[in-house]
């Protein structure tokens, strides 16, 4: 039992933002640390965070709902969706799509004009390269091809950031290249950028906090565990329900092959002993009837 906890305090310890259980609890209900990662995203130096949840659970009534990383409002009623993805495969356009139409589905409440809908981000924070172009941050805006690509104002902007990125930073970009630095460092006293540093360092020496955290590691793996078990069972109750179909369909395609012979057998029958049909032309006619049958048919009658 302490292993298995010393080893959970070391997972812990060797976290970074990049994490989804560290990077949870390093932005949950503190808009400190997520005003200081979205000013620099935004580089807006002057963005103030009133609200930020982390884990935020969008129900999407009927349909498939989704869970936000973060979710933050700041003092101009602008909201931000920030997914920090691992997988390239969590990150691709159309995970972008559903979050940002969720997103916007909660915005407006009915009789509210269309113009009143705030303005909206989705970002992601990305462990890989996933838009492939080398580059540390990139913008994603609509555009009208026939006016030049002349942007499209819709209020809403992704942005993904890639903290794979080695290369040149320009001047003016040395904060995203701290903040890069930061969730990709498990070290608090390694970290640039203060507001990180700090609740990094809270998060990682606080006991109690520590120990919140490596309950939510042992359940989010009993979760995770639970829930592969729960696809393979699904996967073979379907794939049994297949099979019976099947069987039941091929049954029942035999038996009306069956019925559609006796018929059959007993028109021709009927036909050559009334004279109608000679055997030769029942035989053509009913071309699933052998001689023999017809024979026994005729016998019978």
């Amino acid at each position: 039992m302490k292993d298995r906890i010393d080893h959970r305090r070391q997972i812990v310890a060797n976290m970074t933002p990049l994490d989804d259980v560290f990077m949870s609890a390093l932005f949950n209900d503190d808009p400190v640390v997520a005003a200081a990662v979205l000013k620099i995203i935004l580089n807006k130096p002057d963005l103030v965070v009133t609200e930020v949840k982390s884990q935020a659970f969008m129900d999407n009534l009927g349909y498939r709902s989704s869970r936000f990383d973060v979710k933050a409002v700041d003092s101009d009623g602008t909201v931000y969706d920030i997914e920090v993805q691992r997988s390239p495969e969590g990150a691709v356009g159309e995970r972008v799509r559903l979050n940002s139409a969720i997103l916007d589905s909660r915005l407006l409440v009915p009789g509210d004009n269309f113009r009143s809908l705030p303005k909206s981000y989705v970002i992601f924070i990305t462990e890989t390269d996933v838009l492939k172009g080398d580059k540390s941050i990139y913008h994603i805006y609509r555009t009208i091809e026939e006016k030049g690509h002349e942007r499209f104002i819709d209020g809403q902007d992704v942005i993904y950031v890639n903290c794979s990125f080695n290369g040149k930073f320009d001047d003016v970009d040395f904060r995203l290249k701290s903040l890069i630095h930061d969730f990709k460092c498990s070290r608090p006293e390694d970290m640039i950028i203060p507001e990180i540093a700090r609740k990094a360092k809270h998060l990682k020496e606080d006991k109690k906090e520590v120990d919140n955290m490596c309950e939510t590691i042992r359940t989010y793996f009993k979760d995770e565990l639970e829930e592969e078990v729960s696809k393979e069972v699904t996967k073979r109750v379907s794939e049994a329900v297949a099979e019976a179909v099947f069987e039941t369909a091929a049954k029942t395609k035999a038996d009306e092959a069956k019925l559609i012979h006796e018929k059959h057998l007993t028109k021709a029958g009927k036909a050559v002993s009334s004279g109608m049909l000679t055997k030769e032309e029942a035989l053509e006619l009913f071309d699933d009837v052998s001689a023999e049958e017809l024979e026994n048919a005729l016998i019978t009658d």
